[in-house]
């Protein structure tokens, strides 16, 4: 089944929230140029798909793990206090990144890219949820085609914001593309994040949306350059009541 990796189509209207970000500058442009010249995957997930697409599908798992000091110490200090704010507001023990396992060695993650590692294994701070059921997507190929007819290309593959599309949101739509979503996965998943969303100004917003497309940009670049063995380190944000957190232990 084709996934449309190379196609380039942008779309600025993406983000639900009623909010006005800053007019496109460095990050947007370098981020559409590599869009452009090099498509909407990475050489990295070019190569993946190719090797492995076709292969069906026999488990998937939820992945978490505690957001990493350094990216969390960012986001608050760009927030001015709000994202450390928020984390108390609401209980929240530990902010945590989302990913897919498949098949118990493909981890499959959307951060400014969408990004795998192969030959994956279980860190020792991360914790897993078995999904249960049959996926529609049978093969690996099909799976990830019936998520990006849902969400459409560019949100699929782009558009990442680390309020609302972010990895959790990733996540949360390739599994209900698929048919396998379940109250209990939301459970595990799920953090909402609208508070923090009202509370950052559009400028923050704007400024961190500048950030990630630059780091998309540079992400294709570097994964092109190395035939697919560079990039940057992965990390995304959920967070997670500790009442529920432990439920999953």
């Amino acid at each position: 089944m084709y996934i449309n990796m190379y196609r380039v189509h942008r779309d600025y209207a993406y983000d639900p929230a009623p909010v006005h970000y800053q007019p496109a500058y460095l990050g947007t442009l370098v981020s559409d140029v590599a869009t452009w010249f090099f498509g909407n995957a990475t050489e990295r997930m070019k190569r993946f798909l190719k090797e492995h697409g076709e292969e069906e599908i026999t488990s998937i798992e939820i992945g978490r793990i505690p957001l990493m000091k350094e990216i969390a110490s960012a986001m608050n200090l760009i927030t001015s206090g709000k994202f450390e704010e928020s984390k108390k507001n609401r209980g929240y023990d530990d902010y945590f990144h989302l990913f897919l396992v498949i098949n118990g060695k493909y981890r499959l993650e959307k951060n400014q890219t969408v990004n795998v590692m192969t030959g994956y294994s279980e860190k020792d701070n991360e914790e897993r949820y078995v999904v249960s059921g049959k996926p529609k997507g049978k093969t690996i190929n099909e799976f990830l085609k019936n998520t990006e007819e849902e969400m459409g290309e560019n949100d699929f593959w782009q558009n990442y914001d680390g309020l609302v599309k972010n990895c959790q949101n990733w996540v949360m739509q390739n599994l209900k593309a698929n048919n396998v979503y379940t109250q209990a996965i939301e459970d595990f998943t799920f953090q909402d994040t609208q508070e923090l969303q009202l509370e950052v100004s559009p400028y923050v917003k704007g400024a961190m949306k500048e950030v990630t497309n630059l780091a998309s940009g540079l992400d294709k670049f570097l994964s092109w350059i190395s035939g697919g063995s560079w990039g940057f380190k992965r990390g995304g944000k959920v967070g997670m009541p500790s009442q529920q957190r432990k439920m999953f232990l």
